[in-house]
C-alpha cells in the first residue's frame, strides 16, 4: 500500500519538490528520516503548501501517517521559520527528535552566518538548538553537514570542515567527524 508523504493535512499533493536525504555535499549520504515504528518520517521541501507560513526555501516538515498531519520543524523555538535552505534530516526511533543541517541565521541566536550547521529540533516542545558549536559555545567557523540522531535520539553524529570543534584546532581543509550528547534529551 503506497502512502503519499509530502502532502499537507488536507492530503493536497505539495506544490513543489520534496526529498528525504538531500544535502549541499555533492555525494549521497545516508540519513535516517523514518521513525522505528514507521508511524513518523522527516523530508526536505520547498513546497509552499504543506504548512501555513511556508516560505519559498527547503524546509524540513514531519509527517505523523497515523493522524495524517504535517508540521515544519526548521524553525526557532519561538516559531521563526528559517529564512534560508534546511536539509538533510534524520529522526529519533520515537519520532521526538529531529536533526537536520540549515544555512539559516534566524534558529539559534547564536548563528549569524550563512554556512550549513547542525540543528536538533525536539517535537513535544518545540525547541530547536544549535547542535554545531565551537568547543567554547560559539559559532563553529566551517561547514557542518550530513547529520544522523541515534535512535533513541542520546547522541548526534555530523561532519564538518570546522576547526574550533575541540579545543586544539584540526586543520579545516579536512572533513571530520563528530559525535555529541544530544542537549534536548
Amino acid at each position: 500500500n503506497v502512502e503519499l508523504v509530502s502532502s499537507a493535512d488536507n492530503g493536497s499533493l505539495g506544490n513543489d519538490h520534496s526529498h528525504t536525504c538531500n544535502s549541499d555535499i555533492g555525494y549521497f549520504i545516508r540519513c535516517s528520516p523514518v521513525s522505528s515504528s514507521g508511524r513518523y518520517i522527516a523530508s526536505t521541501s520547498k513546497a509552499t503548501n504543506l504548512v501555513s507560513g511556508s516560505e519559498d526555501h527547503w524546509q524540513i516538515y514531519v509527517r505523523d501517517m497515523q493522524l495524517t498531519t504535517t508540521e515544519m520543524i526548521s524553525i526557532s523555538s519561538n516559531g521563526s521559520i528559517g529564512n534560508s535552505d534546511s536539509k538533510a534530516p534524520s529522526i529519533s526511533g520515537d519520532g521526538r527528535y529531529v536533526v537536520f543541517e540549515s544555512k539559516a541565521t534566524n534558529l539559534d541566536s547564536t548563528d549569524n552566518n550563512v554556512r550549513s550547521d547542525i540543528y536538533v529540533h525536539d517535537r513535544e516542545t518545540d525547541t530547536t538548538v544549535l547542535i554545531s558549536r565551537s568547543y567554547d559555545g560559539g559559532i563553529a567557523n566551517g561547514v557542518s553537514e550530513a547529520a544522523n540522531i541515534s535512535s533513541n535520539g542520546q547522541y548526534i553524529v555530523f561532519q564538518s570542515a570546522s576547526s574550533n570543534m575541540l579545543q586544539t584546532p584540526t586543520t579545516t581543509s579536512e572533513i571530520h567527524v563528530y559525535k555529541v550528547k544530544n542537549p534536548l534529551h
